[in-house]
């Protein structure tokens, strides 16, 4: 909640974690705040907004593991899975979140774990966490930028990719293809 009493916490940049974080030939190894030995994580800012004049708003997310995302006390995200990505994943805000961004003072927290069980090897995780805010000139230019070095196969491919984590960036055309691979070696076995 935004009347949290965090003074006793300790502070620090962010990403904050814990462990070596070692993925697709990266690691991240220097987390400059500790979290303890626990298995979760808690982690909270402020900060203050002067307007709310941009045409959309998203979350830029690195986190191991699942995680929610409050905006002044109310959730606005949450990933319940395994992620294990070392970069930020932007996540766009929808109006139902948007609603919670005052002008002003705004407290942004987070809530993630380091792993499923606590029979786990190795405990490593690491978290961070923003809000931006996105205008209509903005956009104009990323997609101009995008005109720019994505081929039109390219930007064929980003038409049919889906934005949620658990589709793997597939579409249902792959997934469809797949399926139906699948279903004739099968087929083919059988005999």
């Amino acid at each position: 909640m935004p009347d949290f009493d965090d003074s006793k916490w300790t502070e620090g940049k962010a990403p904050i974690g814990k462990g070596v974080w070692k993925h697709s030939g990266i690691t991240l190894d220097k987390f400059p705040s500790t979290w303890g030995a626990g298995e979760f994580l808690l982690m909270r800012t402020t900060f203050e907004v002067e307007d709310l004049n941009c045409d959309s708003y998203r979350i830029a997310i690195l986190a191991r593991q699942g995680f929610k995302v409050y905006l002044n006390g109310h959730r606005i995200h949450d990933y319940i899975w395994w992620m294990d990505n070392p970069y930020y994943r932007s996540i766009v805000l929808e109006i139902e979140e948007i609603k919670y961004l005052k002008k002003g003072k705004n407290v942004l927290a987070a809530y993630a774990n380091d792993q499923y069980g606590n029979n786990s090897p190795e405990h490593y995780a690491a978290i961070d966490l923003r809000i931006e805010g996105i205008t209509q000139a903005d956009q104009e230019k990323l997609d101009l930028a995008l005109e720019e070095i994505l081929s039109s196969k390219d930007k064929e491919i980003l038409k049919g990719a889906s934005n949620g984590g658990y589709h793997y960036l597939g579409s249902a055309k792959i997934f469809a293809q797949m399926g139906k691979a699948f279903a004739e070696a099968l087929l083919t076995l059988q005999k």
